[in-house]
């Protein structure tokens, strides 16, 4: 079928026939969250990260981070039901959701984060860069997450269950 033929439906159910396993799903998604020990340096900046934006970053909300991940992690080696995978796109959506808002009604934070950001870079201080970084993407990556949790929410208990067979 030409490119100019292809709607956004022939592109979620060709994403959806390319079999993305739970468990690769769930890794993934627990790496990404773990990376904010990286970012935070293992909460030595956490309060750092809070200060560009404390409604998504506050330390209590960087430990639920981490715990999150543990869940896609775990939902992916058990082969979670698709319902629990539902639960994990609501998730992401108001991340993004949050980060959407945060772009739009808060200029100053943004402009902050992006002149520190861009300050650092050029100082070559990366690991300064890193929480203000996290700040202006971190809703691009969620979306990401959130279409691949919802493919993963709408397949059939069928499907969910010839991959747990395919792993078994």
């Amino acid at each position: 079928m030409p490119a100019s033929q292809l709607s956004p439906c022939h592109i979620v159910l060709s994403v959806r026939n390319m079999g993305l396993a739970s468990s690769t799903l769930g890794t993934l998604a627990a790496l990404t969250n773990f990376g904010l020990l990286g970012i935070n340096a293992g909460f030595t900046r956490a309060a750092e990260l809070e200060s560009y934006n404390p409604s998504a970053f506050s330390v209590f909300g960087q430990i639920l981070i981490l715990v999150w991940g543990v869940a896609f992690y775990v939902a992916g080696k058990t082969n979670a039901a698709p319902a629990m995978w539902g639960v994990f796109a609501a998730e992401k959506f108001c991340y993004t959701a949050a980060w959407v808002h945060w772009l739009m009604a808060d200029e100053t934070a943004v402009h902050h984060a992006t002149d520190m950001a861009t300050k650092a870079i050029d100082a070559g201080d990366f690991l300064a860069a890193a929480p203000p970084l996290l700040c202006l993407t971190f809703g691009a990556v969620d979306a990401i997450y959130l279409f691949l949790f919802t493919l993963k929410a709408l397949e059939s208990p069928v499907d969910a269950a010839a991959e747990a067979k395919r792993r078994n």
